[in-house]
């Protein structure tokens, strides 16, 4: 009786005073509206993943807060009940627009539209706030760092540049993990992860000057970390808040990214110079050099943008390379440092990989190649089995649709009304034991088995689809069973340059450290619709005294 007093007195309350009643209404309206535009942004005759309960929109707003706590379940249940039968359903999101989840087979249609039609940009830029947390609305409507990586990444990774990074690999590993023979030195993985990669990523982007700049680092990954979190806080507001509140949440972002442009705005305009007086002098005795920022002039220059050409731009086009690329990335190391280090020793995992590095390093005179990195396939089929288990993204593959009337798909007589989002559940695909045989088990060699055993039949009659099969199993190698980098012409571009750095780095792990297993692999940590590393996990190693310092 008096829960009962107590609850008609606060609602009495609430109805008379206008500083309760006013937000109240506007709350009910926001969640109301937001009900409405969320329904019309999805097919009418498409299931929703579990079905609503509750007065009003109430059950809804439970049901979103399911969905972020029990991302697993929902996925798990959907994959069974609809993918794995062929068919879509909505993913209810905690904010902003549901998702079209389709099945696997279905991913051929959706890549099959031109990015005018069903755009992957407009989904980042969507999901990311990407007009206010990059600095520049320009940058994600152009992404000509991307276009950049595309036409040069490939052919500039000469023998030479690919020696660059192995030089800055020795030296990263050699000051964080050290010379020590005698005694084991604990490390934070995901800490030091986040020190080897944006200084042997920025190696190729900036050069040895700044890749070995600590302040210059520091604000590129407090830079990187300001992009998340502000999108993820940005994802919380109504469409019609973002202009007023979104640049006062990315406020730490600017402040960042100035500490960085500090030092990467004068390097750029030194550049600039520096072409201008080689233009003048050819005699003078200098080269371009071979990273990032002279790829990105030289492109630039050859279209005809101006805009691109601007010294605060091109720092800022080169931000946002660094946060494409350190984050992901050391993710990647972190798990894949802990998949080998908590698996059990009678697998033969590290030593496997040893044997494998050490015997091509020797046959190789010691130089790295791009076909000699390529001949790591045992090293390649571990980092692609880690890929596949602990991919970062829930779901893969996503597009926002832009055309007018829609995206009709023919399989299933529906269509995608204009603004839809459509994705594909990544995570089942890559847990699906049809798929992947013993899918919650690290298996580092799962595809490297079937690589030498094509290999050891060299001389033999080998069956060409057999032949296919197994270099379609690479980590760079992408489909519809195989997300972690998207998949069709906007695939991750820099997942070549990943491959090269990762190979690296673990070539010199095992060449010159012993490093103690652990009893168990820690937990990865779930968090909304992403899956994290364990951030303070820690291994031990102890540099091997046999080794030699230098390469």
């Amino acid at each position: 009786m008096a829960l009962t007093s107590a609850f008609e007195a606060a609602i009495e309350r609430i109805t008379v005073d206008p500083i309760l009643f006013g937000p109240l209404i506007l709350c009910f309206a926001f969640f109301a509206w937001s009900q409405f535009t969320r329904r019309s942004l999805v097919p009418e005759d498409l299931p929703w993943l579990r079905k609503k309960g509750g007065f009003l929109f109430f059950g809804d707003i439970r049901l979103r807060f399911e969905g972020l706590v029990h991302v697993r379940d929902w996925l798990s249940d959907g994959y069974s009940n609809y993918s794995k039968q062929g068919k879509s359903y909505i993913y209810r999101t905690f904010v902003g627009t549901p998702e079209i989840i389709i099945p696997k087979e279905q991913v051929s249609w959706l890549l099959e539209y031109p990015d005018e039609a069903v755009s992957v940009h407009e989904m980042h830029r969507e999901m990311m706030g990407a007009d206010w947390t990059y600095g520049h609305p320009d940058i994600i409507r152009t992404n000509f760092h991307e276009h950049v990586i595309h036409r040069n990444l490939a052919r500039k990774m000469t023998p030479a540049a690919i020696m660059e990074i192995w030089d800055e690999v020795v030296c990263s590993i050699n000051d964080t993990w050290g010379y020590g023979t005698n005694e084991w030195k604990e490390l934070c993985v995901y800490d030091n992860a986040l020190e080897l990669i944006p200084r042997i990523s920025n190696r190729l982007f900036v050069g040895t000057s700044l890749c070995r700049n600590t302040e210059f680092l520091k604000g590129m990954c407090l830079y990187a970390d300001d992009v998340f979190r502000s999108a993820a806080l940005i994802g919380l507001i109504p469409a019609f808040l973002k202009p007023v509140l979104a640049p006062l949440i990315c406020i730490p972002n600017k402040k960042h990214y100035a500490q960085s442009a500090r030092y990467l705005v004068p390097f750029v305009e030194k550049r600039f110079a520096d072409m201008d007086r080689k233009e003048k002098n050819p005699g003078w005795d200098w080269q371009e050099p071979n990273d990032y920022i002279q790829w990105h002039i030289n492109q630039a220059k050859s279209e005809g943008r101006t805009q691109e050409l601007e010294p605060d731009m091109v720092s800022r086009y080169t931000a946002m390379l660094n946060f494409a690329a350190i984050h992901t990335t050391v993710f990647s190391l972190t798990n894949i440092m802990l998949d080998l280090v908590g698996s059990d020793p009678a697998k033969g995992f590290w030593e496997g990989i040893r044997e494998e590095v050490e015997r091509v390093y020797a046959e190789e005179k010691g130089v790295w190649t791009k076909p000699a990195l390529n001949r790591l396939i045992r090293t390649d089929s571990a980092i692609r089995e880690s890929l596949r288990l602990r991919s970062f993204l829930t779901r893969g593959v996503k597009r926002k649709v832009l055309i007018p009337h829609g995206a009709y798909n023919k399989t299933e007589g529906w269509t995608a009304p204009q603004n839809a989002h459509i994705a594909v559940d990544a995570h089942s695909i890559h847990h699906d034991p049809e798929i992947y045989p013993n899918p919650e088990e690290f298996d580092a060699f799962r595809f490297s088995r079937p690589r030498e055993e094509i290999e050891a039949k060299q001389g033999a009659i080998v069956d060409y689809e057999e032949v296919l099969r197994s270099k379609n199993l690479s980590m760079v190698t992408t489909g519809a069973t195989f997300l972690p980098w998207g998949h069709g012409r906007h695939a991750c571009p820099g997942r070549f340059f990943v491959s090269h750095e990762l190979k690296m780095m673990f070539a010199y792990m095992v060449m010159n450290y012993d490093i103690e297993p652990l009893p168990q692999r820690p937990d990865n940590v779930w968090i909304g619709y992403n899956v994290l590393p364990p951030m303070k996990a820690t291994i031990r190693v102890k540099r091997k005294t046999d080794t030699v310092r230098h390469y």
